[in-house]
């Protein structure tokens, strides 16, 4: 239909019209036969003024819509603008199938805008307009006409956008908790969108959508209310809302106990006691204090549960109290500690305190004790495991003797026990010499870039039969292996990062990658055994990146592209294409380090793209500028015909300008602020022919 222009003035005074008219349609279309409940989903379509519609239905009402209208400004002659529609209210469709809603959306104190909104909706799943469909600005001295609009659409198969909340109701101190307990889950949404959380109108949290349309977000509120609240995942045209609901923490009446209760001096220095609670608020941190003083914290469980072993030294013997605390809620044991019968202060010395691995396995150590429980058994452990047991004299004295075989360089424990009373020493086991292996790398001399992406082979000769080695390039670990029967070894290994010059490759026996064996006693863990010198040279020029051309049309780049040629990149090598720094192909570097790759992308917007060439650290970038479709096209003037939407001047696929020239909002200012502040100044797209 031909637009018409409807002053503020006419649009006030006709307000009883348009009810009238509803009505009059309702009353119409409730003659027709009843059709089947209106579909779910999201009707994408296009108006008559030349611009995407996209209208949400979910459980029979519509609750979103996202398009554009013009509306006219100013004299002489009136300016034409786009005015968004926002926040529709959720608006029923009836059983016939239409709906027709009318609504104000406040942009600030002097500004509003006013919207209409009506169609049907048709078991074909479509929907196409009826009733008045038109947008206008209303404010102080401002003079803006808003013109009707038709449009059809169709549901787009994607289902409507969902959102959960897990848990809901929560509790104050689950939203507040600065770890996030509280998880809002979206799905519907179009994948690698920006999908935005709002709570109670208020944006609370941006994420972009999967590739299979979900988003999530773990929420940490600390200013929330006991309540029911408002949140809504939102992106472009696409919302999902529901209610979530935070209630206060309940009341917990906690219990401590210890067991046993009564204990030793030494006892709760030793083994300790343990320490439990229970009614506790669940998964929560609980400090455990001895005499008032804060002994460790730990979280509760699942049940409110809690359980701690408490050692304390030097505790005096007599009443003692432990308190669990969580928050306000705390409750407290009683613990008496008595005094030990007897204390016995031994001391134990070992000699010699510095003995090779031969020597010890050989003639070994003596161990001497004194100060132990008179005439009772002891333990002798040598580093932990019990080698031997003796008993004490009428003085508490012990003499004995150790030989161990197969320990490793470095400081041992000898340690003797007697029931709670035990003392230690160490001594120093030193490794027997041995013969250097023959290590052999290939090649020997290598670029830096070679040795990060191809590596070094490792050979080695001579080396203690299956004995376990780690290679160490500088110091640092790259590779291990495990010795032959016959003491040969090879491995690999790659270097990132190597500065240019001579570097050490050493052969290094590591413990824990095979197991050990007598003949292995000579042998102690980081014993270097063999070692070589790898020269490395700088890597050839840095890498080059030329494009065909630095310009070209979107439709161009997707049919025949760019042409690529770099240079300087390791010859034989795979190099990555990246455009926007995502890959999208790979070519392998000639005999000269030379690339060529033609790229093409459909569906690029305008604008400048960053272009790379990488093969490892090697990186070479460009920019390419895609401008809009090479088809020409500009709007015309005139006004669409009903029904036939795109038939104003231009041709398909161009895109509009954004905004309008500052020379043609002269005395209009005001509006402009008032329809930016609206979020009315996008990205417009041409109709399609």
């Amino acid at each position: 239909m031909t637009s018409q222009l409807r002053t503020r003035l006419r649009r006030l005074l006709g307000a009883g019209t348009g009810i009238a008219l509803a009505v009059g349609l309702s009353a119409v279309v409730i003659a027709a036969p009843a059709q089947a409940a209106t579909q779910d989903g999201v009707y994408v379509g296009e108006n008559s003024h030349g611009y995407d519609i996209t209208i949400t239905v979910s459980d029979g009402k519509v609750t979103d819509v996202a398009t554009t209208s013009t509306i006219f400004c100013g004299l002489n002659p009136p300016i034409p603008s786009p005015l968004t529609f926002n926040d529709i209210p959720d608006t029923a469709i009836g059983a016939d199938g239409t709906f027709q809603a009318n609504w104000t959306y406040q942009i600030d104190a002097d500004y509003h805008a006013e919207y209409w909104l009506g169609g049907t909706f048709h078991d074909d799943g479509t929907v196409t307009s009826s009733g008045s469909n038109a947008a206008d600005m209303v404010g102080a001295g401002l003079q803006c006409t808003g013109t009707q609009f038709t449009y059809d659409a169709a549901v787009d198969g994607t289902p409507a956008p969902q959102i959960t909340v897990n848990p809901n109701p929560a509790t104050l101190s689950q939203i507040t908790d600065p770890a996030g307990v509280v998880r809002f889950t979206g799905t519907g949404f179009a994948p690698d969108s920006s999908v935005a959380l709002l709570v109670d109108g208020q944006q609370a949290a941006t994420r972009t959508a999967g590739a299979d349309g979900s988003v999530e977000v773990i929420l940490h509120w600390p200013n929330a209310t006991v309540g029911d609240h408002v949140v809504k995942f939102t992106s472009g045209a696409r919302t999902a809302q529901t209610t979530f609901t935070v209630v206060a923490d309940p009341t917990y009446t906690p219990t401590a106990a210890v067991s046993p209760s009564t204990t030793t001096v030494s006892a709760l220095a030793g083994a300790g006691v343990s320490v439990t609670g229970a009614g506790f608020p669940p998964s929560a941190a609980v400090t455990i204090a001895f005499d008032g003083t804060t002994v460790t914290t730990v979280d509760s469980g699942a049940d409110g549960s809690v359980g701690y072993t408490l050692s304390r030294a030097a505790v005096a013997p007599g009443a003692h109290t432990i308190t669990l605390t969580s928050g306000q809620w705390s409750a407290s044991a009683a613990l008496t500690v008595e005094a030990d019968p007897v204390v016995y202060h031994p001391t134990v010395l070992v000699t010699p305190d510095t003995i090779s691995q031969s020597e010890l396995a050989s003639a070994g150590i003596q161990v001497q004790g004194s100060g132990f429980p008179e005439n009772t058994p002891v333990e002798v452990l040598f580093d932990g495991a019990v080698v031997t047991t003796a008993i004490t004299s009428d003085t508490g004295a012990v003499a004995t003797s150790v030989l161990r075989s197969g320990v490793a360089a470095g400081t041992s424990t000898v340690l003797v026990r007697s029931g709670q009373w035990q003392a230690s020493d160490t001594v120093v086991v030193t490794a027997d010499p041995i013969d250097p292996a023959d290590v052999t790398l290939t090649p020997s001399e290598i670029a830096t870039g070679a040795l990060e992406a191809d590596g070094i082979a490792l050979t080695a000769e001579g080396l203690p039969a299956e004995v376990p080695v780690r290679v160490l390039f500088d110091g640092t670990q790259v590779a291990t292996f495990t010795a032959s029967a016959t003491g040969t070894g090879s491995a690999s290994f790659t270097v990132p990062d190597v500065a240019p010059g001579r570097h050490t490759v050493q052969l290094v026996q590591g413990p824990g990658f095979a197991p050990r064996g007598e003949a292995l006693a000579a042998f102690a863990p980081g014993d270097v055994l063999g070692e070589a010198e790898l020269q490395v040279t700088a890597d050839p020029a840095s890498p080059g990146l030329v494009l065909s051309v630095s310009r070209i049309a979107t439709d161009s780049l997707a049919a025949t592209g760019v042409q690529l040629a770099g240079t300087g990149f390791t010859p034989g090598q795979a190099v990555a294409v990246l455009f926007d720094g995502q890959e999208v192909g790979a070519a392998l570097a000639d005999a000269s380090g030379s690339v060529s790759f033609t790229l093409r992308r459909a569906g690029v917007a305008p604008g400048d793209h960053p272009i790379a060439l990488t093969q490892g650290d090697l990186r070479s970038e460009a920019v390419l500028t895609v401008t809009a479709a090479s088809q020409p096209g500009t709007p015309g003037p005139g006004t669409s015909n009903p029904g036939t939407p795109g038939q104003a001047g231009g041709t398909s696929g161009g895109l509009a300008a954004t905004g309008t020239d500052a020379g043609l909002w002269t005395g209009v200012a005001g509006a402009a602020l008032a329809l930016m502040a609206a979020g009315a100044l996008i990205v417009v797209r041409r109709r399609r022919a």
